[in-house]
């Protein structure tokens, strides 16, 4: 007996009880998501539906998201007991889950729900990121506030090779928006983060975005690019999905003039259930031929106007390339061809 006791008692010595893991959030963010193989889910996508609040759109919202989506992409609401109780009062609701898409799981203690900018923090912690399933990769995240087309002619897979896509912002045509509609790779977010300077009390997604965009090796579309991914503002022909602010649709020309919102409209009617529509006989009148006219020709003019500045920029990036050229000391010809270069703008020759 003496033995055992001494055996145990070196035993527990040596022997040390595993650290918490302290690198994630408990409980994980679907966890309750079915076995992959079984319905045919991809266990490296995941679609997030954020959202605290029961509406009346949410289960449209959530179905046609299930149905937009390529079939290999599970769907995870996050919301409240209160919310997903309601949820599930819906045949279609309870059907989705039944089939494995759509997952319903009330936020965990550590999402706070009750603070936005406590919550725009959260997604720049790597915690969050360790807090999903081991193999997600691809992080699809959106709000209640926007809403995919079924008539687009893009699909979420053809995005994935991209670090971060979202909504461009405006007066930074080069920076995605963050969580209210976007993709991104979740090692990517995780490197980011690990390698940033920004302390994490301080840091939100916007930082996070400006972080993964100036990365040097960073895989991420342009501003028209992203505008097809999801249209916030500005106009862009048939994008996946609209993700409109209050702001935008009162003063921007893609949403407040006539054919703007009918191009819109023929193009996603589903986008609707997202905004604050009025009655028919509340809405702006249509245009008159004559205004219909002029509206054509500004659209016109804008499209030669943002051509003719998209040639001027692809210009100045060839002659900056040509100039960097010229001014390495080793490449003689480059020298010579610059001083010739030199010469003829001071003769005015071409």
């Amino acid at each position: 007996m003496a033995r055992c006791k001494t055996f145990l008692w070196f035993a527990s010595s040596i022997i040390k009880p595993e650290p918490e893991n302290t690198d994630h959030y408990s409980p994980i963010l679907g966890h309750e998501i079915p076995t992959h193989k079984k319905y045919g889910l991809d266990p490296k996508k995941l679609a997030i539906i954020f959202e605290p609040h029961y509406r009346p759109h949410l289960s449209f919202l959530l179905l046609h998201t299930v149905s937009t989506l390529p079939l290999d992409w599970p769907v995870l609401y996050v919301g409240t007991h209160k919310s997903i109780s309601r949820l599930n009062d819906s045949f279609s609701i309870q059907t989705a889950q039944e089939k494995g898409r759509l997952t319903l799981q009330e936020a965990p203690s550590w999402v706070n729900y009750t603070d936005s900018e406590e919550l725009q923090r959260l997604f720049s912690r790597i915690e969050f990121y360790n807090s999903l399933p081991p193999a997600v990769e691809h992080l699809f995240m959106a709000g209640s506030d926007s809403m995919m087309c079924s008539a687009s002619m893009t699909v979420m897979d053809d995005w994935l090779n991209y670090d971060w896509a979202g909504s461009p912002w405006v007066g930074n045509s080069w920076h995605d928006g963050f969580n209210g509609y976007s993709l991104r790779k979740v090692s990517v977010m995780k490197e980011t983060i690990k390698t940033s300077k920004i302390l994490p009390d301080m840091a939100d997604d916007s930082s996070l975005m400006d972080e993964v965009w100036s990365r040097p090796d960073a895989v991420v579309p342009n501003s028209e690019k992203s505008s097809l991914f999801v249209m916030e503002s500005g106009w862009v022909e048939r994008p996946m999905a609209y993700h409109p602010s209050a702001k935008m649709i009162k003063e921007d020309e893609g949403w407040i003039t006539s054919n703007g919102r009918r191009g819109i409209w023929d193009h996603c009617p589903e986008v609707k259930v997202v905004m604050h529509m009025k009655l028919n006989r509340q809405k702006c009148p249509d245009l008159k031929p004559d205004e219909m006219a002029k509206e054509k020709q500004r659209l016109e003019q804008m499209t030669i106007d943002k051509e003719m500045a998209e040639r001027e920029r692809l210009e100045l990036e060839e002659l900056e390339a040509e100039m960097a050229e010229f001014e390495d000391p080793e490449n003689e010809a480059g020298t010579e061809r610059a001083h010739d270069l030199g010469k003829a703008m001071l003769h005015g020759d071409d």
